[in-house]
């Protein structure tokens, strides 16, 4: 946990990880103990944890270089059509 705070800079967030190393080890261990279940925990577990970054990721602008705002896109080309005689 040390190493994490140290990488990290902030306690909180080395909890954070470690919490979520925790669950994710406790979950590979249920699903390999669970050999008759282990496809439907799979599979299940595989699902919530799309579900989980889709929900965490929902508001992030993956367009927006990192600095700020997203980019605005050019300007059109005026195209001057003139009516055929």
């Amino acid at each position: 946990m040390a190493y994490a705070a140290a990488i990290l800079r902030a306690r909180l967030r080395a909890l954070g990880v470690g919490a979520a190393l925790t669950a994710l080890y406790s979950y590979l261990y249920v699903l390999l103990q669970a050999e008759d279940y282990a496809l439907l925990l799979g599979s299940v577990g595989l699902f919530l944890i799309l579900a989980l970054v889709m929900y965490i990721t929902r508001r992030l602008d993956w367009y927006a270089p990192r600095g700020g705002q997203s980019p605005q896109p050019p300007p059109m080309p005026q195209v001057s059509v003139s009516p055929q005689a």
